[in-house]
């Protein structure tokens, strides 16, 4: 994300050089994709919101869609999931009416994870199942992968943990083929998440190891709601290392 950051700076240098909005207009919105994933979130939201501005007067749809998905990743971060459902709602609503099927595959997975820490676990597989469909037919693999891990996530809550670890293992081998080092994490991570849940503490231990280790290799952050979820399985762990040894 370091790198990106600087690579993408330059762009928006060179643009603004430039007037060229249009590309001003992109290079903010990958700054605040990247600042959301290092955890800085003002600047994510302060970078999306000039996106906003400039891509509403000039009338640039998808770059709005994209500054309120943004917005919306935000407020899941900080545990606001009622407001992340509507600024990501509005999000999906704009992609598909400019029919931009990729970006609302990757939206309907972001309002899964967002109804799924709701509780309401059939929308989120609903949302799930569309994305699936539309990321099958463009043959978008790092949205399939993504599609899987959070189905994942839903599969392990309901205590399907056989059909879970199939599926973090799928999505798992798209990011490694992709080399996704945040898809490879994410899944590290819920695998150890799973392994905790089935009395393997030593597995689940090796998974958060490296987990973390290419957390802290990329500069990236996990939201306050991810973070509890992780926080209450590493308490998890360490009580079953404690017995183990």
């Amino acid at each position: 994300y370091l790198r990106a950051a600087e690579l993408t700076e330059k762009s928006l240098t060179l643009s603004r050089n430039l007037n060229f909005k249009r590309g001003v207009i992109v290079s903010l919105i990958l700054m605040a994709y990247i600042a959301h994933y290092q955890g800085d979130y003002d600047r994510a939201y302060s970078q999306a919101e000039e996106s906003l501005t400039l891509s509403t007067d000039l009338e640039y749809p998808r770059a709005m869609a994209y500054a309120k998905e943004v917005f919306g990743l935000g407020a899941y971060a900080g545990g606001d999931l009622e407001t992340a459902k509507e600024l990501l709602q509005e999000a999906l609503d704009i992609f598909q009416k400019i029919n931009d099927k990729r970006s609302a595959a990757l939206s309907m997975i972001n309002l899964a994870r967002t109804v799924y820490r709701q509780g309401d676990h059939a929308s989120a597989m609903g949302f799930l199942d569309e994305s699936l469909s539309i990321a099958r037919k463009l043959e978008t693999r790092w949205i399939l992968g993504f599609v899987l891990e959070i189905k994942g996530l839903l599969e392990r809550s309901a205590g399907n943990y056989g059909r879970a670890l199939e599926l973090f293992q799928e999505s798992l081998q798209f990011s490694v083929e992709q080399e996704n080092q945040q898809g490879i994490t994410n899944c590290l991570g819920a695998l150890a998440g799973l392994a905790t849940m089935t009395g393997q503490p030593k597995r689940a231990a090796r998974w958060f190891a490296a987990a973390d280790k290419l957390r802290q290799k990329m500069g990236a952050r996990m939201g306050k709601e991810d973070q509890q979820e992780y926080e209450g399985c590493l308490y998890k762990l360490r009580d079953q290392l404690d017995e183990v040894t």
